[in-house]
């Protein structure tokens, strides 16, 4: 489905792969689990997007998550930097357990200064980057792609734990995992157009990569795949 709105779209990507020594997040052994190297660099999106009256700002970080408090850092420096206001930001993370934690190590200040300089970089490019654009959403269950968290239980809880592949007895009350993905494109005038990826998975990382070296895991060659065959920007 598509619509035109008269919408502005910019978008941005920005590196946020350290230089120095961090702690790994994702585990319970930040202090001790610690960068060795890097698998493939990691990055902070930024979408912004104008609809005459309002300015909002989408960002896809590449980290384990992105909870309430890293969502205010974002909130308190890009306002500051940009003036669009926090209740205009919204924060996502795509969920690597190979990526620096903000809480652990020695170095966990100076990344996090690295961190939001990045995403106040990369709001003001993507506000200069915007152009018109139309709107188009698509929806696809991939079966057997969300292969390891988010499993919704007989009673309608959400829980955040892979029981199938840990063969826990509590599966017996577990229903069907979310596999569905959400595909939200701005086709844009005279740019690339951008594409926002809306998908729960959990995929696996460090076993293949190793524990000691940064990388976005999945999400980095799936959004790499996707901006090159489609010649689009992707967050």
């Amino acid at each position: 489905m598509s619509e035109n709105t008269g919408l502005l779209a910019g978008f941005a990507k920005i590196d946020i792969t350290p230089d120095f020594v961090t702690g790994l997040g994702g585990y319970s052994n930040a202090e001790s689990r610690l960068a060795k190297g890097v698998a493939e660099p990691i990055y902070t999106t930024c979408i912004a997007l104008t609809d005459g009256d309002e300015t909002i700002l989408v960002y896809t970080i590449d980290n384990c998550a992105c909870p309430h408090a890293v969502a205010e850092w974002i909130r308190e420096r890009v306002t500051e930097a940009t003036g669009i206001a926090g209740e205009k930001i919204f924060c996502s993370a795509t969920h690597s357990h190979n990526c620096p934690s903000f809480w652990a190590y020695p170095t966990v200040e100076q990344y996090r200064e690295l961190f939001l300089n990045a995403c106040v970089e990369a709001a003001k490019k993507a506000l200069e980057d915007r152009a018109p654009a139309t709107t188009m959403a698509a929806k696809k269950q991939f079966p057997n792609m969300n292969f390891v968290r988010h499993v919704e239980l007989a009673n309608g809880v959400t829980a955040g734990y892979d029981w199938s592949r840990h063969k826990s007895p509590i599966l017996g009350w577990a229903g069907h995992a979310d596999d569905m993905m959400v595909l939200v494109k701005f086709a844009r005038e005279e740019k690339k157009d951008i594409l926002l990826i809306n998908w729960q998975g959990h995929p696996d990382c460090s076993t293949d990569i190793g524990f000691e070296l940064i990388a976005p895991s999945y999400v980095g060659p799936l959004r790499d795949t996707v901006a090159v065959g489609a010649g689009m920007e992707v967050a």
